[in-house]
C-alpha cells in the first residue's frame, strides 16, 4: 500500500483529524422544522445498529425533575421497551431493552414540551431512524497443517456480520460434519470489527480423501441467508495443491495451501511462477505457501506450479497446475498509520497516513482548545468525533 505524508505546523492540546475521501453520504429523511435548533443540538438518526442507543442533545441544560419518567417523553412507533437515562443534564438517552428489529424503520416522537417551554408548534420533535438489515457471508480459508503429527489438520474460516450480534446467536448459525457426525467448533470473536473466526481442530487424514461439510442458516440472526460449503481433508498418502487465492491486505500475495509442507531442500523458482511477472519471493509456512510479486498485481493473472515441487516427504506433485487468478483493483481508501489523539505542542509535526488509489487526500483539522477540553469529554471519549463544532474549530 501506498503511503502519503504530510507535514502540519500544529499547536495544539488535542486534536481531532478527520479525512474526507470521495464519497459523501447524508440521511434520506427530511431534516426536522429549523426552529428545534434552538433547542436540540443532535440525535441519533441515519442508519444505526440494532444494539445503539438514542439519544438527544439539548441547546440548554434540563431540569430532569420535570420529566419524571424520562423514558416517557419518548414515543416510538413501532413500540420500543426500554429505559432512559440522563447522560448529563444536556443528554438524554434512551437504552432498548433488547436489540430492535434488523432492517427497521423506526418513527419517533419525542414531548419537548415536557422539558422546555416551548412554542405549541414546537411540543413534539418528530425524527426517525432505520436498523441496520443483518446479513452475514461465510468464508472458508482452508486446511491448515500445524500439528507436530502431520495426519491431523485444521480447518480455518471467518464469518463476517453487517451488524454487531451476541456471540451465542452467531455460533448457532454454522454446523460442520464429517461422515454424517456433528464436529465441534472453536470461535473468536471481534465482536467491534463484527468478524468471528471459526477454526475445527484435529481433523485426522485417513487412507482415503474426505469432506467436511459446512452448513450456515440465518434464523438465529433473524435473516434468511443461508448455503453450504465442502472442503477436502486429503488422504494422508496424497501430495496436491489444495487452493490458491489471492490475499490483497494488508499486503499483496498468493496463498498457495498443498496438502502437505514443502521440502526445505529445493529452490522454488522457477518451479512456482506467475506468468510475465519477475522477482517473485517465496514464504513457506507449514503447508502454505506464501508468493509475493515485486509490486501489486491487477487483473487476471496465470500461476504455475510445477509437477516436480516436492512436499517435506519428498513426494512429487506429479502433475502441473495452471490456476488463473484474479487480481481485483483496491477500492479508494485512506487510513492512518498510527493510533493517538494527543499532539505535542510543536512548530512542527509530522502525521503519517497510507493512501491507495487516490489522486489526492482532502485533511480537515478541527483544534479543540485546552479550556474546551472538559466540555469535549462530557460526550465523547478521548478519541470521539461528536458534537464538534461546539468546542473547536
Amino acid at each position: 500500500m501506498k503511503s502519503s505524508w504530510i507535514k502540519l505546523p500544529l499547536a495544539a492540546l488535542l486534536m481531532l483529524v478527520l479525512m474526507i475521501s470521495c464519497h459523501r453520504t447524508s440521511s434520506p429523511e427530511q431534516p426536522p422544522d429549523a426552529a428545534f435548533m434552538d433547542w436540540i443540538t443532535a440525535y441519533t438518526g441515519g442508519m444505526i445498529s440494532s444494539a445503539a442507543s438514542i439519544e438527544i442533545h439539548f441547546a440548554r441544560d434540563a431540569d430532569p425533575s420535570r420529566a419524571g419518567n424520562p423514558a416517557a417523553l419518548f414515543r416510538f412507533r413501532p413500540a420500543i421497551s426500554g429505559e432512559a437515562f440522563w447522560k448529563d443534564r444536556d443528554v438524554l438517552v434512551f437504552r432498548p431493552e433488547k436489540p430492535m428489529e434488523s432492517g427497521k424503520k423506526y418513527d419517533v416522537v419525542f414531548k419537548l414540551g415536557q422539558l422546555f417551554d416551548v412554542p405549541p408548534d414546537l411540543r413534539e420533535f418528530p425524527f426517525s431512524f432505520g436498523v441496520i438489515r443483518q446479513s452475514f457471508v461465510v468464508g472458508v480459508d482452508g486446511v491448515f497443517s500445524e500439528y507436530d503429527d502431520f495426519s491431523y489438520m485444521a480447518l480455518k474460516g471467518v464469518v463476517k456480520l453487517a451488524d454487531v450480534a451476541e456471540p451465542d446467536r452467531i455460533e448457532k448459525v454454522l454446523t460442520a460434519r464429517l461422515k454424517g457426525q456433528s464436529l465441534w467448533i472453536r470461535w473468536e470473536h471481534d465482536l467491534a470489527a463484527k468478524i468471528s473466526v471459526f477454526r475445527i481442530d484435529s481433523l485426522l487424514r485417513t487412507g482415503e480423501d474426505q469432506e467436511v461439510v459446512i452448513i450456515w442458516k440465518g434464523k438465529p440472526l433473524q435473516t434468511e441467508d443461508e448455503g453450504e460449503t465442502s472442503v477436502l481433508i486429503p488422504s494422508k498418502d496424497s501430495f496436491r495443491v489444495m487452493e490458491a487465492h489471492v490475499v490483497q491486505h494488508p499486503e499483496q500475495y498468493i496463498s498457495i495451501l498443498f496438502s502437505d509442507p514443502l521440502s526445505g531442500s529445493q529452490s522454488l523458482s522457477g518451479l512456482v511462477i506467475v506468468e510475465g511477472v519477475e522477482d517473485l519471493k517465496f514464504t513457506a509456512r507449514r503447508n502454505e505457501l506464501q508468493v509475493h510479486p515485486p509490486a501489486r498485481l491487477q487483473g487476471r493473472q496465470v500461476l504455475r506450479i510445477d509437477g516436480t515441487v516436492r512436499s517435506l516427504f519428498e513426494k512429487a506433485l506429479k502433475d502441473p497446475h495452471e490456476i488463473v487468478l484474479s487480481f481485483d483493483a483496491l477500492y479508494p481508501a485512506v487510513k492512518f498509520v498510527n493510533t493517538g489523539n494527543i499532539l505535542p505542542q510543536s512548530g512542527n509535526l509530522v502525521i503519517p497516513f497510507q493512501a491507495v488509489n487516490l489522486n489526492a487526500v482532502d485533511v480537515r483539522i478541527i483544534r479543540i482548545y485546552a479550556v474546551n477540553i472538559p466540555q469535549f469529554l462530557q460526550s465523547n471519549e478521548i478519541g470521539g468525533q461528536y458534537e464538534l463544532n461546539r468546542v473547536g474549530r
